[in-house]
């Protein structure tokens, strides 16, 4: 198990959340916290790295935090590391479960399971009902349709939407040191402390005040804006990116195979600053800000008018009069889903 810290540094006093008074109703969210008047009881924990252990290192500070503040937490999540398997419920794969003890509780350790289906026996075959799905911290960013698309922590908190159950996603970033360095790109254990205290500063007041039109939220959290010494970030509202398009991801070996590689890509292009009212999560954390996207769990539609087509008499025009911005969101195994931006947000991410 890895060593980490028993006591965490409180840093719960929040920033002052910059976000604009008509945006899917989280103008209320701005000032000093107060006291709690709603939370969750119960906590159903979830990611797509496994359990604690290479490339899944944040897992077991985000677990005892929530702990920490007396949170009845259970723990359900695939036995070995599944990043980038997207949505996928593989339903030809047996999923058998494996009860592990950490501190004085029981986790569930599905093998065989992508984190979607761990996401979904945990809830229902755990000791439920749950008020929440917390999927992550993710050992890496989830910020862009590019990594959204395929990401197994957004698509397990998506997975929950699916059940009615409020769900959040949370990634931690480090400046895509986890891609090249490995564990060793993962941040000191001050600042995944921190960074895990100002993750359940923020879900607490989503879930306090969670808006009717939203289904889950996607946070990222910059580790180089958190931990001792660093001033407490401010936290965005944003739209995701989804301008970055590449080519192969696959390398091939003198053997013939192939395989991912993420140098096949460069993931941090120069964009000119996006013209809508919201940064998108890209530029959020690139500035040094907690970045929080408020998303529909559904199949996006592109608000055109296919009449004409159909018809035969020509091709169909786009409506641009109520035409919404639709975000591509997570993908596997041959299943594709999106999520749109709430709809009060729309305009303002156009």
């Amino acid at each position: 198990m890895a060593s980490v810290p028993s006591t965490f540094s409180g840093l719960r006093a929040f920033h002052a959340l910059r976000w604009g008074a008509k945006r899917c109703s989280f103008a209320t969210l701005r000032g000093q916290p107060a006291a709690r008047t709603k939370r969750p009881c119960r906590i159903l924990l979830t990611n797509d790295d496994g359990p604690p252990g290479e490339n899944s290192r944040y897992i077991e500070t985000f677990y005892r935090a929530l702990r920490a503040r007396d949170y009845e937490v259970h723990v359900c999540l695939p036995a070995q590391q599944r990043s980038m398997t997207g949505k996928s419920l593989q339903p030809w794969q047996t999923v058998s479960i494996r009860k592990q003890a950490y501190d004085d509780d029981m986790w569930w350790l599905c093998d065989g399971a992508t984190p979607a289906a761990a996401a979904n026996i945990g809830l229902h075959h755990g000791p439920g009902p749950f008020d929440l799905v917390l999927s992550g911290p993710n050992f890496g960013r989830n910020d862009g349709a590019h990594w959204a698309l395929s990401s197994g922590t957004v698509a397990a908190a998506l997975e929950a939407s699916m059940s009615g159950v409020k769900s959040v996603a949370v990634s931690f970033d480090n400046g895509f040191k986890e891609t090249s360095l490995g564990d060793a790109g993962a941040g000191s254990s001050d600042q995944v402390v921190a960074a895990s205290e100002m993750a359940l500063d923020l879900v607490e007041r989503l879930y306090e005040q969670w808006p009717a039109d939203v289904d889950l939220f996607n946070v990222n959290v910059p580790l180089s804006a958190v931990g001792d010494g660093v001033p407490v970030p401010h936290i965005a509202q944003a739209c995701m990116e989804r301008r970055l398009r590449y080519g192969s991801i696959f390398q091939q070996s003198t053997q013939g195979d192939f395989r991912f590689s993420y140098d096949m890509v460069d993931w941090q292009p120069q964009f000119p600053k996006s013209e809508g009212t919201l940064p998108t999560d890209t530029e959020a954390l690139k500035s040094g800000r907690i970045s929080v996207t408020p998303l529909r769990a559904s199949l996006g539609e592109v608000d055109c008018d296919l009449s004409s087509l159909l018809d035969g008499s020509g091709s169909g025009q786009q409506q641009t009069s109520s035409s919404s911005w639709v975000y591509p969101f997570a993908a596997g195994a041959g299943t594709v889903a999106v999520a749109t931006m709430a709809a009060k947000q729309t305009t303002a991410c156009e």
